[in-house]
């Protein structure tokens, strides 16, 4: 990047943080094609990879307070990306366990199709968080 296109970027960020109507939306059309294929890379679904651009976006949007050094505003959205990235995947790994385990200790296999994941997943979505919990801990941990 050229010292004058960082400039620039150093810029937009702060107006951004100032609340400057559009220093946000542009900052999106420069970073939003870097930020999809550095999720793309995570999560190897491009339907995935741009709702996780759009969620990294957001979360830049909400902590845009905490962004110290405006110059490093690129490096700031890869982080934020890569968490987001990796805490998806640790979900879906989470939810592909509990599923298993459940199937597993119904009929003795492991074969679950995408549909039935779907199906038990928005179920247990429902579920009040108390006894959601004990769930995930007897299948995941076996307690």
């Amino acid at each position: 990047m050229t010292d004058a296109r960082e400039r620039t970027t150093t810029e937009t960020v702060r107006e951004f943080q100032t609340g400057q109507q559009g220093a946000f939306e542009s900052l999106v059309r420069e970073h939003q094609g870097t930020i999809y294929a550095l999720l793309l890379g995570y999560v190897r679904s491009r339907e995935e990879a741009m709702d996780l651009t759009q969620e990294v976006f957001l979360r830049a949007w909400r902590s845009a307070g905490t962004l110290r050094r405006p110059e490093r505003f690129g490096a700031w959205l890869a982080t934020i990306a890569r968490n987001t990235a990796l805490n998806f995947l640790k979900r879906r790994r989470t939810e592909r366990r509990l599923l298993e385990a459940w199937e597993w200790s119904h009929t003795g296999t492991t074969s679950t199709s995408d549909e039935e994941i779907a199906t038990a997943l928005e179920a247990t979505e429902t579920m009040d968080e108390i006894y959601r919990t004990p769930l995930l801990l007897k299948y995941l941990d076996g307690r």
